[in-house]
């Protein structure tokens, strides 16, 4: 009979440790040709394609100053510290940062859209689509005539959306909002482009509508009477439940007293 040959086990240990140290030598091997290789000059970052919203930057400035911020290669560049980099430039809201192998850096921008000013007009805040606030230097401004809106600047969003809602009812008769303001007591109150200002108290955004609706529907009527229009409209109050309150340029309801 043919007897079977068995490994001793301390050799069985010493063939496996030495798989174990081969392999973790190849490994290592591998990552210092890798790391060797991934420092070669050229890899390191030589140039930055910008594409996407850059009205309001000058390309070559922008690569100028940015890759000055860089540090790094293709490799091992902090994409998160870049998009932070680029996104902290005036009119920029967005920056998608992408390697472009060998050695530059493709980026994506997105500029802020300028849709109302934020706060008092001398201030250099102003309020983009998404109800977010930014901070430029109002020189650059191209847009003319934009609404005013204030209040808590973390409520900048809810006012931008309320902004929205009335806009269209009174752009119906062609007197466009001016400003919109909440206060820090949570009442609203608006005023037209003819310098009329109405007051709407702390309600919610469907009552102050439904109300407003009612008053556009219903003033006509009112104007009419006195022989006005609505560019003479000086003030309403519609915190009034049930009706509102309505002072027009050149017409009083006061009673002069005559003298005996």
């Amino acid at each position: 009979m043919k007897s079977k040959f068995h490994t001793p086990h301390d050799v069985r240990l010493m063939n496996i440790g030495s798989a174990i140290l081969l392999i973790f030598f190849v490994l290592f091997s591998l990552f210092q040709m890798g790391k060797w290789f991934s420092l070669r000059p050229v890899f390191n970052i030589h140039g930055i394609t910008i594409i996407g919203d850059v009205k309001h930057q000058s390309v070559a400035t922008v690569r100028l100053n940015i890759a000055s911020q860089l540090n790094g290669n293709i490799f091992n560049v902090d994409l998160q510290k870049t998009r932070d980099i680029f996104e902290n430039l005036p009119w920029v809201r967005r920056a998608e940062i992408h390697r472009e192998f060998p050695n530059k850096l493709r980026v994506k921008i997105q500029e802020q859209y300028a849709a109302a000013i934020w706060g008092e007009e001398e201030q250099t805040k102003l309020v983009n689509k998404f109800g977010e606030t930014f901070e430029v230097n109002l020189g650059e401004l191209e847009q003319e005539n934009l609404p005013i809106l204030n209040g808590p600047v973390e409520q900048s969003a809810q006012v931008w959306k309320f902004y929205t809602e009335l806009k269209p009812l009174f752009d119906a008769v062609n007197i466009p909002i001016n400003y919109l303001e909440l206060s820090n007591y949570g009442s609203w109150r608006l005023d037209l482009q003819n310098e009329a200002e109405i007051y709407f108290g702390i309600e919610t955004n469907e009552k102050i509508i439904s109300k407003t609706k009612v008053f556009l529907e219903t003033v006509p009527l009112v104007l009419k009477r006195y022989e006005r229009g609505f560019q003479d409209i000086e003030k309403v109050d519609l915190r009034h439940d049930g009706g509102y309150s309505l002072r027009l340029r050149g017409v009083t309801t006061q009673v002069k007293e005559e003298k005996l």
